[in-house]
C-alpha cells in the first residue's frame, strides 16, 4: 500500500507517513562537519534505499532531504523516471545546510526528514520518514585533505579586521618607502600579534603534530577570532590567524603544512628577480612561478619576526617536500572557501600605537642590518686604499637607499659627487624626494635632465617632484615625455596624468606616490 524507505548506511530512519510504510534496515553514524557544510550539497553524507511496495509501477520518483533549522530548505537527493513493483533503488543523501550549522559549538544530533514523492496511476503520493543527523562542533575537521585549513582563514572576520586594520595603519605611518611593502606589512602584523599577547602552545588534547598524521581522526582548530580572544593556540591556530590578517590587508598569503607544524608564507611585492637582487640570501624565500614568498614560523611568535623568518626558511630547506606542501590561499579557497562564523564581536584587545611603532622600527632595523651590513662591508673593502671611486660610492649609496637608510645614502652620494660622478644627481634627488624635500628634489632632477635630456629617471623624478609641488600641468607634460621613451612607466606612475587638482589628486594617488624610485646604479 505504499513506498518502503530504508536507510542502508548512515542515518537512523523512523516511519512517519502511514501511507508510505517506511522501515529501517541499518544505521551508522556519518557526521556532518560545519566547516565544509557547503560540500554536502553535492557530496552525500548518507544514503537511503527505496523500495516500491505499491501495487503497481510508480513514476516521477524524487527523494528529498531537509533538516529544519539547519538547512535552507529541502534538497533534491535523487530522481528516478519510474520503479517497477517490488523494485529497489539507492539514493544519496545531500543537504542545503544553512549558516545555522556554524552556530554548533558541541556535537549534536538533530532531526531530519527524508521525503519521497511519486505518482501512482497518475495520483501524487508522498512517503516521509524521520532521520537523526550528527552535526559536529564547528571547530572540528579531519586532515584527509590538508587544504581544509584554508576554510579557517577568514579575512572578513570582524575581529581580524579590527586587529589588522589597526596594525596596518601604524605600519603605513612608519613604512620605509623603498623597502618591500608586503614585507613591512607582514612584519608589522607579526609584531602586533606578539605585542597583543598571542603565544604558541601545543594543544594538549589534539596537538597538530600528532593529528596531522591521522587523517581519519577528528581534530579541532580555532577560528582567528578565538585565537585573538584566547591569546594563543597551536601552530595551525596561529597560522590561520596570521594568514587571515595578512589577506585582510591585501598581502597574499600561503600555508606550508609540514608534518610537525604549519608555516605561513607571504608574497613579496617584488617578483623573483627583484627579490633575488635585493636580498642577499635567496634561501630565505620560496620561489614559485616567478613569485617570491617568505616563509614564517608562527610558533616563534614570541621570538620576533626576524627569528621566525629565519627559522621558517630553515624549516623549508630541511623539508624535502616543502614545495608540495605549499598552498596559496587563493588556490586552496577554490576547494575550501573561508567559513564565516555569525555573531562575532568586532572589538579586540590591541597594544598601544607607540608599542607597535617601536617594535616595528626595531624589527625593520634588524632586517635591514641583516641585509645591509655584510654587503656594505664587502663594498667598502673593495674601495681599496684609494678610498673608492665615484661609481663605487654611488653603488653603496643605492644599497643604503633601497633599505631606507637615507642619511647614510646621502653621505655616499655626496662623496660620489665630490669625486666628479655626475650621474649621482638623480640619486640625490631621489633621497630628497623620499624625505619630503620636493623643492630640493626638483632642483637635482632638473640638473640631471639638463645634463642628460633623455635620462628617463631624471624626467620622471622631476615630474613626481613637480606634482607634489602642485605644478600638475608641468608634471603631466614630463610624464608624457618619459612614457614616450619608456611606455611601461605609464601604469607605474599613471597618477601623474590624472589631470586632477588639489586635494582630489593627492587623495586619488596617495598609494602610488611614495617609493618606486628609479635609481641610477
Amino acid at each position: 500500500r505504499g513506498l518502503s524507505l530504508s536507510l542502508v548506511a548512515d542515518i537512523g530512519f523512523e516511519s512517519k507517513d502511514a501511507e508510505g510504510r517506511a522501515a529501517l534496515q541499518s544505521s551508522e553514524s556519518s557526521p556532518v562537519y560545519p566547516i565544509v557544510s557547503v560540500d554536502y550539497a553535492k557530496e552525500p553524507f548518507g544514503s537511503v534505499t527505496i523500495r516500491n511496495a505499491e501495487s503497481a509501477e510508480i513514476r516521477d520518483v524524487e527523494v528529498w532531504f531537509d533538516a529544519e533549522g539547519y538547512t535552507s530548505g529541502p534538497a533534491l537527493c535523487a530522481s528516478f523516471p519510474y520503479l517497477r513493483k517490488g523494485a529497489v533503488a539507492d539514493a544519496p543523501l545531500v543537504a542545503a545546510f544553512s549558516d545555522q550549522v556554524m552556530t554548533v559549538t558541541e556535537n549534536v544530533r538533530v532531526r531530519g526528514e527524508v521525503s519521497v514523492s511519486y505518482t501512482l496511476l497518475g495520483a501524487p503520493r508522498v512517503a516521509r520518514g524521520e532521520t537523526t543527523v550528527s552535526i559536529m562542533n564547528r571547530n572540528a575537521l579531519t586532515w584527509s585533505d590538508a587544504r581544509i585549513l584554508a576554510s579557517f582563514v577568514s579575512p572578513n572576520d570582524p575581529a581580524v579586521l579590527d586587529s589588522s586594520k589597526f596594525l596596518a595603519g601604524v605600519v603605513r605611518s612608519k613604512a620605509r618607502m623603498e623597502l618591500d611593502s608586503n614585507l613591512q606589512y607582514a612584519l608589522g602584523i607579526f609584531e602586533g600579534l606578539r605585542l597583543s599577547g598571542i603565544a604558541y602552545a601545543a594543544d594538549p588534547q589534539t596537538p597538530y603534530a600528532a593529528m596531522r598524521s591521522k587523517p581519519d581522526q577528528v581534530d579541532y582548530i580555532q577560528y582567528p577570532y578565538q585565537t585573538l580572544a584566547y591569546r594563543g593556540g597551536d601552530s595551525d591556530d596561529i597560522a590561520a590567524l596570521y594568514a587571515a590578517e595578512l589577506e585582510s590587508i591585501g598581502v597574499p598569503a600561503a600555508l606550508v603544512l609540514l608534518d610537525d607544524e604549519v608555516l605561513v608564507a607571504f608574497r613579496m611585492s617584488g617578483g623573483e628577480s627583484t627579490t633575488r637582487g635585493a636580498f642577499s640570501d635567496s634561501g630565505d624565500f620560496i620561489f614559485v612561478d616567478g613569485e617570491a614568498w617568505a616563509p614564517i614560523r608562527v610558533t616563534m611568535l614570541r621570538e620576533g619576526f626576524l627569528r621566525a623568518w629565519s627559522e621558517g626558511s630553515a624549516a623549508v630547506r630541511k623539508s624535502a617536500d616543502a614545495r608540495d606542501r605549499f598552498y596559496r590561499l587563493t588556490d586552496a579557497w577554490r576547494r575550501f572557501p573561508p567559513a564565516g562564523v555569525p555573531g562575532i564581536a568586532s572589538s579586540t584587545r590591541k597594544p598601544s600605537e607607540d608599542q607597535v611603532r617601536a617594535a616595528f622600527d626595531n624589527a625593520v632595523s634588524l632586517v635591514v642590518a641583516k641585509e645591509v651590513a655584510p654587503r656594505a662591508e664587502r663594498m667598502r673593502l673593495a674601495f681599496g686604499p684609494g678610498g673608492g671611486s665615484g661609481r663605487q660610492h654611488n653603488s653603496l649609496g643605492v644599497l643604503y637607499a633601497r633599505y631606507g637608510m637615507y642619511a647614510e645614502a646621502l653621505t655616499e652620494f655626496q662623496a660620489a659627487a665630490a669625486l666628479g660622478y655626475t650621474a649621482v644627481a638623480v640619486n640625490i634627488g631621489n633621497v630628497a624626494f623620499l624625505t619630503g624635500d620636493y623643492a630640493t628634489a626638483a632642483a637635482w632632477f632638473d640638473k640631471a635632465a639638463k645634463d642628460r635630456p633623455e635620462d628617463v629617471a631624471a624626467i620622471i623624478g622631476l615630474a613626481r617632484s613637480l606634482y607634489e609641488l602642485d605644478r600638475y600641468d608641468e608634471a603631466d607634460a614630463l610624464f608624457r615625455k618619459a612614457t614616450n621613451y619608456m611606455p611601461e612607466l605609464a601604469e607605474r606612475y599613471g597618477y601623474l596624468s590624472a589631470r586632477l587638482t588639489g586635494t582630489t589628486a593627492r587623495a586619488s594617488a596617495v598609494m602610488d606616490r611614495g617609493g618606486g624610485m628609479l635609481w641610477d646604479e
